[in-house]
């Protein structure tokens, strides 16, 4: 009896796999994040973010004029802004509280995200087992991954951008005023997390005057186009409090702003310190090349010769209402972001993370190569390299867990001694200094540790990452020779600490290089 109720009960589970391999890919890797979320560290920017976010909201609920002043007024908050009110909704307080909160929600939204792109895909292709590539090349990337617990600028704007594919793809496949309000408040919201979302109502309105034409429905598809273009207007306003002083002035000086963004520094860019508004054309595919898996780039330059081939041939179904049209979208968002970016000349740093968005197109336009392929023994061969790269990827985050973020293919040096760190970034927003904190508990008993940084600010912010019971042990020193421990991620000092080699007490490493290193200085 026993072994019957075993087999229902796991005969169930296969129906539900089989029926819906979206939602089992969702709760999987959902449960998996339950368990890992709190031990991903603490970026550069995330406490900035969140001081954007309290402003905004207290410009919107308090009538503090503060957000008038800010630096960062013109950064959207669309993300940012809910956060908190989470935050003083559930009244919470204490720091890591606060940062745990962040992750789990960002990253959930990162998941919503990739059950979209997998609904989308299906949507295009009927097919479960190309939907299911489609959710883990975005899932299995180890850096996005990663990103996507403790980067709340460029990861939910991917999200966001992905779920807007997938309502517009839905709008114009089943033509319903609801989809289409849908359509524009999530292109709101796209919106108002990073303005360059602006791209997408240009296309949306494209494709409704070219169904208006085509199709000689006037009055639904003008219906629709108002409805899209009041709910898009609308919740972009109310969403954005900046705007809600001076609407047009404010929105075009944040587009003028982001176009070219206002950090002045240096870039550690193959070898070379770069200044950021000096960065070359070529920035943004470099680091693409090195840091995506080679098989995933072969993938995206084969489907974008697909979409060529197929736009030159079949113009027409291109034009017309039907899921090849959608490529137009995604091309014209890949091709069009690259475009402005080179032509602004706009400033980049810390690897492609500001054009991590653009990924999802790519995963797209893999997709296309793969299902075009005719012959069945090809593609099921281009499906098991696939899955075999994930394996090769699920090695590389169970090894370097948490910190598998930092990864490069092999198109560079993994073996000789500090090469990758030698002519790259690798922990340019210091998460790994939480880690290294933890170690530091995990190995010295003593009451009262001092401790110092490369870059004090953010280690500070890692340090209420820990719980309270572990933070009082710690306090901080700016000189680093009156620490017990000095702590470096090497940023802007891609080269060793000379001086102090002989006091290395524990390294993070990435094949033979070093990317987080622990002094102990006093013994």
């Amino acid at each position: 009896m026993r072994n019957m109720i075993s087999r229902i009960k796991f005969q169930n589970i296969k129906d539900h796999i089989e029926n819906d391999p979206g939602r089992f890919l969702f709760f999987l890797f959902l449960l998996i994040a339950c368990f890992t979320y709190q031990h991903y560290g603490v970026s550069w920017d995330e406490h900035v973010q969140r001081k954007t976010g309290i402003i905004s909201y207290n410009y919107a609920f308090d009538d503090d004029k503060s957000l008038l002043e800010w630096k960062d007024k013109d950064y959207g908050v669309a993300f940012e802004l809910p956060l908190i009110i989470v935050e003083r909704g559930l009244n919470i307080t204490d720091s890591r509280q606060i940062y745990l909160m962040r992750h789990f929600l960002s990253h959930l939204l990162f998941l919503v995200a990739a059950l979209c792109l997998y609904r989308l895909i299906f949507l295009l292709t009927k097919s479960k087992w190309l939907s299911s590539i489609g959710f883990l090349l975005l899932v299995m990337h180890p850096t996005i991954y990663s990103h996507s617990f403790f980067n709340s600028k460029d990861i939910p704007f991917l999200s966001m951008m992905t779920i807007v594919f997938y309502f517009s793809a839905r709008a114009f496949a089943t033509k319903s005023i609801t989809n289409f309000i849908y359509l524009g408040i999530c292109t709101a919201l796209l919106i108002d997390m990073r303005i360059m979302g602006i791209m997408i109502p240009f296309i949306i309105i494209g494709f409704l005057i070219i169904d208006l034409i085509s199709e000689k429905n006037y009055s639904n598809n003008l219906l629709y186009l108002f409805l899209f273009l009041l709910s898009t207007t609308a919740v972009t306003y109310i969403a954005w409090p900046y705007l809600w002083n001076d609407p047009i002035n404010n929105f075009l000086e944040a587009y003028e702003n982001a176009s070219k963004f206002r950090f002045e520094s240096a870039t550690w860019f193959n070898g070379e310190f770069v200044p950021t508004w000096e960065t070359p054309w070529y920035y943004f595919p470099v680091w693409f090349l090195i840091s995506t898996p080679i098989l995933f780039t072969v993938l995206l330059g084969f489907g974008i010769l697909v979409f060529l081939f197929l736009i030159v041939t079949k113009f027409k179904q291109f034009l017309f209402n039907n899921s090849y049209r959608n490529y137009v979208m995604y091309f014209t968002v890949l091709g069009g972001t690259i475009t402005l970016v080179i032509y602004h000349e706009s400033v980049m740093y810390d690897s492609w993370r500001q054009l991590y968005f653009l990924y999802i197109p790519m995963i797209l336009f893999m997709i296309l190569g793969i299902e075009q392929v005719k012959f069945q023994k090809i593609q099921k061969g281009i499906q098991l390299a696939v899955f075999i790269t994930f394996g090769f990827l699920a090695i590389h985050s169970i090894r370097q867990y948490p910190l598998q973020y930092v990864y490069f293919n092999r198109t560079v040096d993994h073996t000789t001694y500090n090469d990758i760190r030698n002519h790259w970034e690798m922990d340019y927003w210091g998460v790994s200094y939480y880690p290294a904190l933890k170690y530091i508990l995990e190995h010295d008993d003593t009451d009262q540790i001092l401790v110092g940084f490369d870059h004090m600010s953010v280690g500070l912010e890692a340090h209420k990452f820990l719980p309270e019971d572990q933070r009082v042990r710690y306090q901080f020193r700016s000189d680093w020779k009156e620490t017990d421990y000095f702590i470096t991620m090497y940023r802007w000092h891609p080269w060793d600490y000379e001086d102090i080699m002989e006091h290395e007490f524990y390294n993070f490493t990435y094949g033979n290089n070093k990317f987080c290193t622990i002094f102990k200085i006093k013994k």
